[in-house]
């Protein structure tokens, strides 16, 4: 669970990022592109 997570940007913390492990971004990203596709 410490793979994930919010991270600020900047000092101030008015701009931060969601942190997820990179096989899961990919496997995500992967997942979408061949669902749209297969709708087309």
């Amino acid at each position: 669970m410490e793979d994930f997570g919010v991270i600020p940007l900047t000092g101030d913390n008015s701009i931060q990022a969601l942190k997820i492990p990179a096989p899961l971004a990919c496997y995500w990203l992967g997942e979408s592109e061949t669902t749209s596709a297969g709708g087309s």
